[in-house]
């Protein structure tokens, strides 16, 4: 069984379960606490995977049949979970600001920002790892840095 997909896919299901709870809780709660609540409770969430990641043996975060391995998953899968509230309560302000005609443009330009932001950082990273492979070896037959 390989465990990336069951990760990504525990993230997505989690997403699609929590928005629900998260967009009840933009609607009833001032939209600058769920803002801070939602940074302060990511830079928690990711400090703590810090040290544990400076705590823990290397071997033992690396081992999947570790309990090591799934505390620093979940630590850090939690706090992308609730970072996901920043995002549903950004929608919502930006609809606050702009003239009630105007909506579908904000909700529009709105998911296609945080679409390009969402997808870029995950789709660069790929870039180097497809052209010269896991190994560093150079299989590329772009040469774009000469």
């Amino acid at each position: 069984m390989s465990w990336p997909p069951f990760i990504g896919g525990a993230f997505m299901l989690l997403i699609a379960v929590f928005s629900m709870v998260f967009g009840t809780i933009v609607d009833n709660h001032r939209k600058k606490t769920v803002f801070v609540f939602s940074a302060v409770f990511t830079a928690v969430a990711f400090c703590l995977a810090g040290l544990l990641y400076l705590w823990l043996p290397t071997e033992r975060i690396l081992y999947i049949g570790g309990w090591e391995f799934w505390l620093f998953c979940g630590v850090i899968l939690l706090g992308s979970i609730v970072e996901q509230m920043r995002s549903i309560a950004l929608a919502t302000t930006v609809t606050l600001l702009v003239p009630v005609e105007r909506h579908a443009n904000a909700n529009g330009l709105v998911g296609t920002v945080q679409g390009i932001a969402s997808s870029s950082p995950a789709s660069f990273p790929g870039c180097p790892s497809g052209c010269w492979g896991w190994a560093g070896r150079s299989r590329c037959r772009l040469r774009w840095w000469r």
